[in-house]
This record gives C-alpha cells, sequence and structure tokens, in this order.
C-alpha cells in the first residue's frame, strides 16, 4: 500500500507589522500650508505661535464671562443646574481647561502629548486665517445660548480633525487625541453649551463639505445659522428656517424677572435625559419657536413659557418627555401644536 500523507496543521505566524507613531510636526510652515489646502485661503502674512509661555491661570479674564449669568438662571428652574452649583467656579473650571487662545496665537503649557498639541496648532491656526475674513461675527439671534462662534470653531474642529485623522491612519495612536473635558464644577447641561461650537460646530461645519465643499463652508461665514435648530439640522439651515412668533406667557400675579428664547438646543438638554440621541434629534428639530418668562414664587426662581412645534405629534412626545423629566408640560387645547411649560427650581436643602 503507498504511503499516505497528512496535511500539516501548523500554521507560520508572521511576526506582527508594528508601524511607528509618527513624530509631531513643529514646522508651523508646514502646518500652515496643511490649514491653507483645507480652507481655500492664504494667509497675509507667515504665522507665529508662541509656545507655553504662559499658563491659563496667569491670564486676567474674569471666568464668569465662560458661563452666561443670563443662561444660568434659565437653568435654575429648568433642573438643568442644582441649588448648590456655582456659575464663577463653573466659568475658572472652564477657564482653567483653555490650551490656546487666538490671535496672536499663544499656546498655554500643558501635558498635552506632542501629537495633540500639533492637531491644537492647527486649530488655532485656522482661526487665525479665517479671522482675515472681514465680517461681523455677531449672530442676530433671540435665543440665550450664545453660539457667535460656531462657525469659526466648527470650520477649525473640521480642519484639525482631518489632520488628527491623517495622524491615526500613519499611526499614531487614537488616545494621543482623547481629552476628558467633564468637571465636578462645571454641570453637565452648562458643559455641552460650552461644548456647542465645538461639537456641533464641527458636525455643522463637516456636513457642508460633505454638500457642497468649501463654497458651502464659507457660505456659513457669509450667513452664519441663526437658531440652534439651524446648526443642529443642516436642512434648517440650508432652508434657512426661521422661527415663528410666539405669544410671551404671562404669569398672574408676579413680577417677571426677565424674558428669552429657550431654542431646540435647550430643549434637547432637557429631553435627552428620558431620549436616546436620535430621538432627542429627531424631537428638537421639529422646534417652531419659543418664548418664556422668568419669575420667583415662594422664594423659589420659576419657568413658564410656551414652545410651537412643528406639528401635533411632535407636540404631544415633547409634552411627554418634558413630564419624564420633572418638567410641567400641557397642550393648548386650542393650538395643538403649542406646548405650555412650567417649573419652579427645587429648594436646596436646609443644613
Amino acid at each position: 500500500m503507498p504511503a499516505t500523507s497528512t496535511p500539516s496543521t501548523t500554521t507560520t505566524v508572521a511576526p506582527p507589522t508594528t508601524i511607528a507613531e509618527p513624530v509631531a510636526e513643529t514646522d508651523i510652515e508646514v502646518l500652515a500650508a496643511y490649514v491653507e489646502q483645507r480652507s481655500g485661503l492664504t494667509f497675509d502674512e507667515p504665522p507665529e505661535i508662541a509656545f507655553g509661555t504662559v499658563a491659563s491661570d496667569e491670564l486676567d479674564i474674569d471666568p464668569g464671562l465662560f458661563v452666561d449669568e443670563r443662561l444660568w438662571n434659565l437653568f435654575v428652574p429648568l433642573g438643568l443646574v442644582g441649588p448648590d452649583d456655582d456659575r464663577i467656579a463653573a466659568g475658572q473650571a472652564r477657564l482653567d481647561q483653555v490650551r490656546g487662545v487666538c490671535c496672536p496665537v499663544v499656546l498655554f503649557e500643558t501635558d498635552d502629548h506632542p501629537l495633540l498639541t500639533s492637531v491644537v496648532v492647527v486649530h488655532e491656526l485656522t482661526h487665525l486665517l479665517d479671522r482675515q475674513r472681514p465680517l461681523d461675527r455677531r449672530i442676530d439671534t433671540d435665543e440665550d445660548v450664545r453660539f457667535d462662534s460656531i462657525v469659526l470653531e466648527g470650520n477649525a474642529q473640521r480642519v484639525a480633525f482631518d489632520y488628527r485623522d491623517e495622524l491615526v491612519a500613519a499611526g499614531a495612536l487614537p488616545s494621543r487625541f482623547v481629552f476628558d473635558w467633564a468637571e465636578p464644577r462645571i454641570p453637565d447641561a452648562v458643559l455641552q453649551v460650552l461644548e456647542l461650537p465645538y461639537e456641533e460646530g464641527a458636525t455643522l461645519s463637516e456636513q457642508l463639505y460633505e454638500r457642497g465643499g468649501l463654497p458651502l463652508v464659507e457660505q456659513a461665514f457669509v450667513r452664519p445659522p441663526t437658531t440652534t435648530e439651524q446648526v443642529l439640522d443642516v436642512d434648517a439651515y440650508l432652508d434657512d428656517e426661521q422661527p415663528v412668533e410666539v405669544q410671551l406667557p404671562e404669569p398672574v400675579g408676579v413680577e417677571v424677572t426677565a424674558t428669552g428664547t429657550m431654542g431646540a438646543f435647550v430643549l434637547r438638554l432637557l429631553v435627552e435625559q428620558v431620549l436616546d440621541d436620535a430621538a432627542a434629534h429627531d424631537l428638537v428639530t421639529a422646534w417652531g419657536g419659543d418664548r418664556y418668562a422668568l419669575f420667583e414664587q415662594g422664594g423659589r426662581p420659576c419657568v413658564v413659557g410656551t414652545v410651537v412645534m412643528d406639528d401635533g405629534g411632535s407636540a404631544t412626545d415633547l409634552r411627554d418627555a418634558l413630564r419624564g423629566v420633572g418638567v410641567g408640560a400641557t397642550i393648548d387645547a386650542e393650538t395643538p401644536t403649542a406646548v405650555t411649560v412650567r417649573r419652579c427650581a427645587v429648594p436646596a436643602p436646609v443644613v
């Protein structure tokens, strides 16, 4: 009988291929050229950056400027900040997180990895380049959430994220670019407001680039979004959806201390506590307009408001979600798209 052979079950495993991390780029001319290529503009003169010449806590900046008092006063009765939270402490915590400023560009002393620092440089250089545009960047909006920097920060993040992704593709560890902005002194809702220009601004800028390239990104500098709904929904921006006029509610027997507009983003801060991200996004981008009034009752700050939604179904969903987070909400019988909201702050515990 002829001999037979059994196929070998031994597999030769090739040694893993190790990709060396790229060296962080420190040549400002190289980084500036990247920013020019991704922005479609050219620096009027060679940019300069000061590295590690000062710490953020050495700046003569009022920390209260980082957390708007008007918005804080709205968040208190809505339950988005607690009775023990401190607005100035939250602002100081945010100031401590600052890694650089423009313009001129100054990077503060940090323990960041050099690769992350190179991404921050790209971000700040994009600011420097965009600020050559002769535009009035004050956005005309009735909302208490200010987002005047949404286009500037969004475009700078778009370019910086592109650069970061190229570094990761070249072998950089993704962990080099992770930074946790959470801070015990900053209430989560306030942190999200502070991050709005960076996170949602970047998303909007990226979506505009995907839809129409640099020309559409540049359009946003000429015609920036005017509501947070336009920030959250690129189609609302492109269609230039404007809020409807809403009658200001008049609380009876009390003195109104402030009035304003919550907007889609504040509604998202509320409903995302009981809805997943997709459902919360879909709901608040059906926002049509709102007005609110602040007052005091029994020594507690209170808010009453009317929110108009695009349709009756979204109004019902908003009512149910708001009730789920402890905000009183009813639907106007004569106007099924209007939701009346009301809440007073929970009193601080007696020590």
